[in-house]
């Protein structure tokens, strides 16, 4: 199980890497990879970009667990304001196009196929180009794009 976990693992950074280098050439964010042990999940991964000048934090994450008796790969994506303080400080790319109704499935069921990941993290990176750019770009944080109750 260990080596099936590390190809998993190493092939979807490479994909990530693959599909957000728009992140790097255009925003001029770096990325650096982290796997992670957790006991909620059989494998996790985040690629994190950052850009110390704009205040941002890219986080793109894929995770691999049991659900209801179904092995789900899921992938996601969220930007950090740094400094981190709170929620407030926190955009979830997936709840915002819930909130606009152009919301996606993001997982595989009970098996990962690569070309199937490519699509859903092709997805997602447009869905960041076209939703996000200002906040990528620096130049607003929420303003406009995240349904608060006051």
């Amino acid at each position: 199980m260990a080596a099936k976990i590390k190809s998993k693992i190493k092939t979807v950074n490479r994909l990530i890497l693959n599909e957000f280098t728009f992140l790097e050439s255009i925003y001029d964010y770096k990325p650096e990879s982290n796997s992670k042990s957790d006991s909620l999940f059989i494998e996790s991964l985040e690629v994190t970009y950052t850009n110390t000048i704009k205040k941002r934090s890219v986080r793109i994450s894929y995770f691999m667990g049991l659900a209801y008796d179904e092995l789900k790969f899921t992938f996601n994506a969220s930007i950090y304001r740094m400094p981190y303080s709170d929620s407030e400080d926190f955009f979830s790319l997936n709840n915002y196009l819930g909130s606009i109704n152009k919301n996606y499935s993001t997982s595989l069921i009970n098996h990962f196929d690569k070309n199937e990941a490519v699509i859903i993290l092709r997805k997602i990176a447009n869905s960041l180009k076209d939703h996000a750019s200002q906040i990528l770009n620096g130049e607003v944080w929420l303003r406009n794009y995240y349904p608060r109750k006051d």
